[in-house]
């Protein structure tokens, strides 16, 4: 053990000058044994070499040059031995311990975990530890090998052996790969999102278009610094527009041509079996190069094709005097009401009869490309006259 002054000086600064190599442990471990050594001699023969404690400024004193005498930073550091702090952050708790792993103050750090979005939160973490370490001055580098191709990461760490080697010498060096860039960690922020194509789905009721992220990176270098480029994410698609009957609602872009396809008679308006095309559904679509909302499902069927009365109900509209165009049957449910347009109604129906389901309602009428009109309302009180296309519903969901 040295017997004088400067010579304990000269320890304290050698192991203080560990500290930018990884770890506050090692000091303190450090210091630890040379307080031991202290304890082992005679104090009377050691601690006058030390600088003392002034009475009016306790264990933390500093020498004029700033600096910890030895004593002061031994009761330092038993002073940081003997407290803890408990962070409810689950982000900078993590954040903490990431950053003594990174700093080589544990060997081993095991994260239990049961969130279902822990990859955030440790992505979101290692970040927060990096960039303390960083400030500190501690960090050399953290390297993600697994996103790194082989050559980058040897250029990593032949950087890193550059760092280390003149981090831990007195005298500037030249360097040892001048022309090696260290290939580590990059950090983006996100800076906006680009679109990209759209299409149409489920027959012109779903718009769909792509997007990515674009962030504005730069690589999280040590040693140099570098322009920020732009890199982007994935393509996605995303759901921008849906036709829920909304009539308010129109679609940013015209609906594509609806592909007809064969009715079914799930809502049995056709005696079965019947030969039917669905070839105009209920919601947005586009006519004439304009979008239009359609309150009903058109059904092509030939001229004279009976049409039932799928639900039971009271008859409150009957026209007779406009054929082929709005000649038809309306009845009502309930609040609801139910249209059979572009029908000859049949003659033995009038106005406040009390129909069942399965009634003949008529025929469906010589009208250009023959169909039958389907629709379906909520109008106030069961007023037809109130129906509108913001009070339609889907008469076969």
């Amino acid at each position: 053990m040295p017997d004088n002054k400067g010579q304990l000086d000269e320890i304290y600064e050698k192991l203080k000058s560990l500290e930018p190599l990884g770890s506050r442990a090692v000091l303190r471990r450090a210091l630890a044994i040379v307080a031991t050594q202290i304890n082992e001699l005679a104090a009377d023969r050691i601690l006058p070499l030390c600088e003392p404690f002034p009475d009016d400024r306790g264990p933390t004193s500093r020498r004029e040059d700033g600096k910890l005498a030895l004593p002061a930073a031994y009761a330092e550091m038993r002073s940081e031995d003997r407290r803890r702090s408990i962070m409810l952050d689950p982000e900078e708790a993590l954040a903490s311990q990431l950053a003594d792993f990174y700093s080589d103050r544990l060997d081993v750090l095991e994260v239990r975990h049961t969130s279902t979005g822990f990859n955030a939160l440790l992505k979101n973490a290692h970040y927060r530890a990096v960039d303390l370490l960083r400030a500190r001055g501690h960090l050399i580098n953290v390297l993600t090998v697994s996103e790194l191709s082989r050559e980058e990461t040897i250029s990593s760490l032949r950087s890193l052996a550059y760092i280390l080697e003149t981090r831990s010498s007195k005298t500037t060096k030249q360097p040892v790969f001048p022309d090696v860039g260290l290939l580590g960690r990059e950090i983006c922020h996100s800076v906006g999102v680009q679109a990209g194509s759209t299409q149409w789905r489920n027959n012109g009721t779903r718009l769909e278009q792509q997007f990515r992220d674009v962030f504005s990176c730069i690589d999280e270098d040590a040693c140099c610094e570098n322009a920020a480029y732009t890199k982007h994410g994935d393509w996605r698609w995303e759901l921008v527009w849906e036709d829920t009957g909304d009539s308010s609602k129109p679609p940013p872009t015209n609906p594509p041509p609806f592909q007809q396809h064969p009715w079914e008679n799930r809502c049995p308006v056709f005696p079965s079996p019947v030969v039917g095309t669905v070839a105009s559904d209920w919601g947005w679509r586009t006519i004439n190069g304009q979008t239009d909302f359609h309150a009903g499902i058109d059904i092509a069927v030939p001229v004279g094709t009976q049409v039932l009365a799928p639900v039971g109900g009271e008859i409150v509209h009957i026209n007779r005097t406009s054929p082929g165009a709005e000649t038809g049957v309306i009845v009502r449910t309930g609040s609801t009401i139910r249209q059979y347009w572009h029908v000859d109604p049949d003659a033995s129906l009038h106005i406040g009869d009390n129909i069942n389901a399965g009634a003949v309602l008529g025929l469906t009428a010589n009208y250009p490309q023959p169909h039958l009109h389907f629709a379906q309302y909520n109008p106030p009180n069961g007023d037809w006259t109130k129906k509108s296309d913001s009070n339609s519903l889907n008469p076969c969901p």
